[in-house]
Formats: structure tokens, sequence, C-alpha cells
């Protein structure tokens, strides 16, 4: 007997592991095109590539303490937009729970 899935409960399921933990990017890209901005291609380049380093070790941290929902979104944003990117990854996962805590709080003196 076959179960069939949707596509969207398929969707979910391969999402999942995203959840659980920090995603591997492949930065080096993103940090080969910020260098071409500007002078000293060698100095920008191994500043973002430590700035990269630095997210995905903070990442690693403080992962569970972003909402699965979250990550879930923060982590596939980023993967379909092609940007990976710890850094943008950290800073998505920081302005949703920024906005979470600011909704949470105007609802609460609505009160």
């Amino acid at each position: 007997m076959f179960v069939q899935l949707s596509p969207l409960a398929l969707g979910t399921l391969l999402l999942l592991p995203i959840a659980d933990a920090v995603p591997k990017f492949n930065y080096e890209p993103i940090c080969r095109e910020a260098a071409k901005v500007g002078e000293g291609l060698d100095a920008r380049f191994s500043r973002c590539m430590a700035e990269e380093e630095k997210a995905r070790a903070k990442l690693q941290e403080v992962w569970t303490t972003f909402t699965v929902s979250s990550r879930t979104s923060c982590a596939g944003m980023s993967s379909t937009m092609g940007i990976q990117s710890y850094v943008e990854l950290l800073t998505c996962l920081e302005i949703e729970r920024d906005a979470a805590k600011m909704e949470k709080k105007e609802k609460d003196a609505a009160k």
C-alpha cells in the first residue's frame, strides 16, 4: 500500500533537518563577489571569510534559542535566494526574534 504525500507535506519533511542544526553553507563565492568591490581584494576576502566563520560559530551556540519556524524560514530563504551567508542567516534570525518580542510587548501593553 502506497501513501501519497502532498507536495507541501514533502517540502515540510525536507525542511525539518534545517531546523535541527545550523545548515552548511559555502560562503566563499559571496566573499569573492564582495571582495571585487573597491580596493584591497585580499583583505576584503579575508575579512569576509572571517566574519562568516564568526557568524557560523555564533549560530552554533545560539541556534536552539530561535524558534523552529524562524530557523526554517530564515535558512530556507537563504538557500532559495542562493545567498549562502551565515551573517545573513544570523541577521534574519535576530530580526525575527526582535520583531516577535516587540509584537508581544505591544500586545501586553494593549491589555
